[in-house]
């Protein structure tokens, strides 16, 4: 009898094992799920500020090319901070990461130069990177009216949320 009742119980051991093993494989299986899943929902975190601000007067040269403002603008050379606080890389073009904006009445005459990038972190590729944990310097060229002292500029900080206005103040000295 002691025979049987160790089998019964070997028996019922192998089987509490399996199930056990069963379940743990289950929770493996979510677990690298939920890593999939939460892997997909990464994305870069942009922020900006404006850093400098230089007037250029009616007549600058930019790029070795010499331009020459309409009756009524004159050019600014804007600096902007741009940092990538996560540690997704930022891909898309420069114009997506910061955009000037004209208003309605004409402020922005052009934008000569759409922007370069200068400092740490940038690749030279067809579509600019920002890396990660790295920030650069976005430098536009633009004609702005005479009378205008301030413009907006708007970033998107990720792909899913709603664009950051930044207030671009203009400095004439």
């Amino acid at each position: 009898m002691s025979r049987m009742v160790k089998g019964i119980k070997m028996v019922i051991g192998i089987l509490l094992l399996g199930i056990s093993a069963f379940y743990l494989l289950g929770v493996c299986l979510v677990i690298g799920d939920a890593r999939k899943d939460a892997s997909y929902q990464l994305s870069y975190c942009i922020q900006a500020e404006q850093t400098g601000c230089e007037y250029l007067g009616q007549e600058t040269v930019i790029n070795g090319e010499r331009q020459e403002a309409e009756a009524g603008y004159g050019f600014y050379q804007l600096t902007f901070r741009v940092e990538n606080l996560s540690s997704v890389s930022y891909y898309g073009g420069l114009e997506n990461m910061l955009a000037m904006d004209g208003g309605y009445d004409r402020e922005i005459g052009r934008i000569v130069e759409d922007s370069r990038m200068i400092g740490s972190g940038t690749y030279d590729t067809t579509a600019p990177v920002l890396p990660g944990k790295t920030q650069a310097d976005l430098v536009y060229y633009v004609e702005v009216k005479e009378e205008v002292s301030q413009l907006l500029a708007t970033y998107r900080p990720n792909w899913d949320e709603d664009p950051v206005r930044l207030d671009v103040m203009l400095d004439k000295k």
